[in-house]
């Protein structure tokens, strides 16, 4: 069905392609990768998922750096890259490596917004982003939002009420 949309929008039906249940962003960047890369619909799907798999390890090693133990940051990368569920994600025409890639990414800077100081807003402005790419890509991208509104909520205690309905905000 991705890449029936992802013909949509190469051919200038956008209303047809809006119009279908699937959240529309995976289609549109198969369809941009086609054009950009001449490659055909399944090649430039598959190469889209591998490179949001790539993608995604440098936000996981923000995420696990902040756990201050070497090991787990080398477990959790090399789980990520052997597991074999997302292996087959990433070499299929799925959306599953680019909502990862957006989920992590969201995670990563609401981990950082909380951790640093200075640029506060700016990492929660990005987690929001982030948040908002991986709605348009599955809707399950909602619950990262959700999600980190609940963690501010409970525990970070020591940022003034301000901080949090600015991280709110944007999340």
């Amino acid at each position: 069905i991705y890449i029936e949309l992802a013909r949509y929008w190469v051919a200038g039906h956008y209303f047809k392609a809006l119009a279908h249940p699937y959240h529309p962003l995976y289609p549109s960047l198969i369809a941009v990768a086609e054009k950009v890369s001449g490659f055909s619909f399944e090649h430039s799907a598959v190469g889209l998922s591998i490179i949001a798999s790539a993608l995604t390890l440098p936000a996981l090693a923000i995420i696990y750096h902040r756990i201050e133990n070497r090991l787990v940051l080398i477990l959790g990368m090399l789980f990520f890259c052997v597991s074999p569920y997302l292996i087959r994600y990433s070499a299929d025409v799925l959306a599953e490596p680019l909502y990862l890639l957006f989920v992590a990414w969201a995670a990563a800077f609401c981990v950082k917004a909380m951790v640093l100081r200075k640029r506060r807003a700016l990492y929660y402005f990005f987690a929001g982003l982030f948040t908002g790419l991986a709605y348009l890509t599955r809707p399950e991208g909602l619950v990262v939002g959700i999600a980190g509104v609940l963690c501010l909520l409970i525990f970070y205690k020591s940022v003034r009420l301000e901080g949090i309905s600015y991280a709110v905000f944007c999340l």
